[in-house]
């Protein structure tokens, strides 16, 4: 079963004749178009595709959900994460991507993505439905790019000279730190046993990839799955980017694409190829490698995010190639004019920050663990929050900014009761 979605948006005007300008300093509403398509074996995997504009300035907010266990949880994610999302997100843009203002304006829609994960989660537990998703969102504000994703459904951001990976894949069997994190809260993780039935014994090589018992569940975060350990958590990864004007392409997809197609021609076929082609192009690909079907539910989602002047991401690689397909992929340069790659404003593993939302309000973690080994950066590069006088990946204090306001709590992490 194929199914294909296209968004395409044009920057606005108000009032008529009267030119909109947007309220952020400095810079011009980038051009916004989505193109999306799925192909299903078992019909667990969904796109989220939504925009508003409550205060002058508009919200793009993009998916890709790949369920387990039947759909129900994914639609259950579908039809709540973007309502319960928009009433908390910040009703302003700063005056800048630098400074106080900016760094607010950040980790306010941090706090917002991971109380609605919470409150969706908890939503769905209450349905008392065994079923759950894997989640990859992305939310647009202007040229300030958020993405968040539990699971192993795969998010990238390619600019003219770079390739940006904006996800962290929490699928066991290649995670060594939530293998870690989950033996250290003495959770089995082991492959399945001779039998199918159950984990594979200490010693024993088992059949698969590795997984987390009780549930079997091969990615140690999701949203749902009232039938596994509690350690398996909705708490996302998210990182934050602000676009060059220059401009960008996002790609979303289910695991589905990552596993079939090697990751050099995907990355290749990423930059190249036209936006309203690409994810049937991508999905094509994968029925070919496959024989001429999908082993999985398929699912691919494209984001272009440009200026006024260009209309698709390829005319941008070309543009800025010696040769006609060299692309970012291939060999990544500077821009010719001196342009460096994207502002990086922030990334933090949210199971690793200093306060947790609940029900009625928010915990502090007393004694928050070290954070995990891929958060130790090079002294090179800078991932500090822009304004900021500390890196908030190692900041675990509790503090507060604006309206956003941390109570202390005598708690430690929650880890949820499904």
């Amino acid at each position: 079963m194929d199914s294909a979605a296209e968004i395409t948006e044009w920057p606005q005007q108000k009032d008529g004749d009267q030119e909109w300008t947007p309220p952020c300093v400095g810079s011009s509403a980038p051009r916004v178009n989505v193109f999306a398509d799925t192909r299903s074996c078992k019909g667990e995997d969904l796109v989220i595709t939504e925009k508003s504009a409550p205060s002058g300035f508009f919200w793009h907010f993009f998916a890709v959900l790949d369920g387990h266990q039947g759909v129900d949880c994914a639609e259950y994610v579908k039809g709540r994460l973007w309502p319960i999302l928009t009433e908390r997100l910040p009703e302003t843009l700063p005056s800048s991507w630098e400074g106080e203002d900016a760094a607010k304006f950040g980790e306010a829609i941090r706090v917002a993505i991971l109380k609605a994960f919470d409150e969706v989660d908890e939503g769905w537990y209450d349905e008392k439905k065994l079923s759950g998703t894997t989640a990859t969102v992305a939310l647009l504000a202007d040229r300030f790019l958020t993405v968040a994703n539990v699971g192993d459904s795969s998010g990238m951001l390619y600019t003219e000279s770079q390739k940006i990976e904006m996800t962290k894949s929490h699928r066991l069997a290649t995670s060594k730190m939530e293998q870690k994190r989950l033996k250290s809260e003495n959770v089995s993780v082991a492959p399945l046993n001779v039998n199918m039935n159950g984990p594979a014994k200490r010693g024993e090589e088992g059949f698969g990839p590795l997984r987390v018992w009780p549930g079997g569940l091969a990615v140690s975060r999701s949203i749902g799955d009232a039938d596994v350990t509690p350690q398996v958590v909705c708490f996302p990864h998210i990182k934050q980017i602000v676009v060059p004007e220059s401009g960008a392409r996002l790609v979303l997809a289910s695991d589905g694409v990552w596993d079939s197609l090697p990751c050099s021609k995907i990355h290749q076929m990423f930059c190249i190829k036209r936006l309203h082609k690409l994810p049937q192009y991508i999905i094509n690909s994968v029925a070919r490698v496959n024989g001429g079907v999908v082993l999985d539910d398929t699912t691919l989602l494209a984001v272009d995010i440009l200026p006024e002047s260009c209309r698709d991401f390829k005319e941008l690689i070309l543009k800025r190639s010696k040769r006609r397909y060299l692309s970012c992929c291939i060999m990544p340069v500077l821009n010719e004019d001196g342009e460096g790659p994207p502002q990086l404003f922030a990334e933090n593993d949210s199971l690793y920050m200093g306060s947790m939302p609940v029900r009625g309000g928010t915990i502090t973690v007393r004694n928050p663990p070290p954070p995990p080994d891929y958060l130790q950066l090079p002294e090179s590069m800078d991932y500090t929050v822009h304004g900021a006088s500390t890196a908030e990946i190692f900041d675990t204090s509790v503090h507060s900014s604006g309206d956003l306001n941390v109570a202390s709590a005598d708690l430690e992490i929650r880890r949820l009761v499904k």
